[in-house]
């Protein structure tokens, strides 16, 4: 389970003092927007939250290979049609941000912390929230790969979230 830290103002001005404090690194996924966006995108392109929370199961239980697990991924995606970065943009946009995010960003900005997103989702889900909060530096654990005409035709990613979050 992942926990989920409260922000606000007045907790933040309680760190002002910090002076070796540079930087603010924020999870994206429950931190951020109040929705999961693994879980709002299956939903929205008309996938399987089941199927997507079985390949995942498998794959760590070792009954399937990463291939496998891109491949179940991907057709779950597609299962609607919308698997394409337009949709996926559309959808992603839907997803609103928290009440205080903007304000905590434009705090955090003012006072001069180097502001970065971290997500163990996609790198969409990233670009979205980066965009909407004017945070340009942002890392995440899993990229769509798009063909020419912008529909998803694979995924890298790192099977190992924790480690990669720390690494990046």
């Amino acid at each position: 389970h992942r926990r989920r830290y409260e922000f606000g103002l007045e907790r933040l001005s309680k760190i002002q003092n910090m002076t070796s404090l540079k930087a603010v690194i924020f999870d994206i996924d429950g931190t951020l927007p109040k929705t999961l966006s693994w879980v709002h995108l299956t939903t929205r392109v008309g996938g399987s939250m089941e199927e997507n929370d079985a390949a995942f199961t498998a794959i760590a239980a070792g009954r399937i290979s990463e291939a496998e697990l891109k491949h179940r991924l991907i057709a779950n995606w597609s299962m609607g049609g919308g698997a394409s970065r337009g949709t996926f943009l559309k959808i992603l946009d839907e997803i609103p941000l928290r009440e205080d995010a903007e304000e905590i960003v434009n705090y955090l900005k003012q006072k001069g912390y180097f502001l970065c997103l971290m997500t163990g989702s996609f790198d969409l889900v990233a670009e979205n929230v980066g965009g909407k909060l004017g945070i340009q530096d942002w890392y995440s654990n899993t990229k769509f790969v798009l063909n020419t005409a912008g529909e998803l035709s694979d995924i890298e990613t790192y099977l190992d979230e924790n480690s990669t979050k720390v690494s990046q």
